[in-house]
């Protein structure tokens, strides 16, 4: 069994269909209000002020609703209200779905229960650490700050499914790692198909490119995308006393000997993030 979302869950029910759950999917998206787009609707901030937010946001791990309290361009009585907008005019998946006339409101509910009772079983494994990386914080960091760097950048949501030995099976179309030196050492491996890095790609640009510059290649992307994960997770661990530094990006597959690879449950596309443990 394996960490799923609700919508995945529908499908595997029988209860809806893939294009179904991607038309409620598109639904959502399409109805969700995200903090800087709320806080420019309420006249709070600038949209030129969202942007720099944003592009801080790659080596910072903090909500834009915090930065921009911490920058002078917004109170916390307002960042409050527009969270509480938000959280109240969200839509959910099963509201989409019955919004969209594809599952009555109680046929979702007895799903919903199910599912509850499914993933419960699954959330004591999700994200457990194996045994040769129990120990290792920066290991842990990675780990922890991989979704809400990927929800806060690029939009993607996802699960990381507990860690298990690495195989060729866990190689997707495009690969890239960086190498962590310090007082823990890991080499970070990234591997996705082409939906995801796509993601990455344009998270990291803001979801604006010149015309007459070429698109960047998803190695690099992605290696400058674990850059970003790693020197978040090496930044909180200055606190604890534990240094180091990042080297740059290595592509093409690793050795895969003392390897764990987490695979990663996608909104969009799929991939595994694999940690190596060095010897420092």
């Amino acid at each position: 069994m394996a960490a799923r979302f609700f919508g995945q869950y529908l499908i595997e029910a029988g209860a809806i269909s893939a294009a179904q759950l991607r038309e409620a999917l598109d639904l959502i998206e399409s109805d969700y209000e995200k903090i800087g787009e709320l806080a420019v609707k309420h006249g709070y901030i600038e949209k030129g002020d969202v942007l720099r937010l944003h592009r801080e946001q790659r080596y910072i791990d903090a909500p834009i609703g915090q930065l921009a309290i911490e920058r002078g361009l917004m109170t916390e009585e307002q960042l409050n209200k527009l969270l509480t907008i938000q959280q109240d005019t969200r839509l959910r998946i099963g509201d989409a779905l019955a919004r969209l006339g594809y599952v009555a409101e109680e046929v979702i509910e007895r799903h919903f229960q199910s599912f509850k009772f499914d993933q419960d079983t699954v959330l004591g494994r999700a994200r457990r650490l194996p045994l040769d990386l129990a120990e290792n914080r920066l290991a842990e960091f990675i780990i922890n700050f991989f979704p809400k760097i990927t929800l806060r950048m690029c939009d993607v949501r996802l699960k990381i499914v507990e860690g298990c030995e690495a195989g060729e099976r866990h190689f997707r179309e495009h690969s890239a790692s960086v190498h962590v030196d310090g007082d823990e050492s890991l080499l970070v491996t990234l591997s996705v198909d082409g939906d995801f890095g796509e993601a990455i790609m344009w998270g990291l640009l803001g979801g604006n490119i010149a015309p007459e510059d070429e698109k960047p290649s998803y190695e690099d992307v992605l290696g400058e995308f674990i850059s970003i994960v790693a020197g978040n997770a090496l930044m909180a661990l200055q606190e604890e006393g534990i240094k180091g530094r990042i080297d740059c990006p290595e592509f093409g597959r690793p050795d895969l000997s003392m390897t764990s690879a987490f695979v990663l449950v996608c909104t969009v596309g799929g991939g595994t993030l694999m940690l190596t443990k060095v010897d420092s």
